[in-house]
């Protein structure tokens, strides 16, 4: 076997690959996002906004504008971890109007 027929059938078994395992990938694809966005704005918009910084300089600045940007993070990640952390599937009303999770 050449060398050229080895590589063109490696790339063929690779490209099968790929095709048999995508839909098993993408159907694990996360709903959170989608479904709890507006608690996720709701909770950052609650936030400071970095304009609060102005008033201080150098370090100290840099350090509520980090903070800040960690508060907004933190929203996200709180909201969608707990929605992930619910059974398999997502159902529409994963996230209350309040951000809070309904008990099913």
């Amino acid at each position: 076997m050449t060398l050229r027929k080895l590589f063109s059938t490696m790339t063929a078994a690779a490209l099968l690959m790929a095709i048999a395992f995508a839909p098993a990938f993408a159907a694990k694809r996360n709903k959170c996002p989608r479904f709890c966005r507006e608690e996720i704005a709701a909770c950052r918009d609650a936030v400071p906004s970095p304009s609060t910084c102005n008033e201080l300089s150098g370090r100290e600045k840099r350090a509520c504008k980090r903070d800040i940007a960690k508060q907004k993070r933190d929203c996200k990640k709180t909201i969608i971890r707990a929605c992930k952390s619910r059974s398999g599937t997502v159902p529409d009303d994963a996230c209350s109007p309040s951000g809070a999770f309904l008990e099913l």
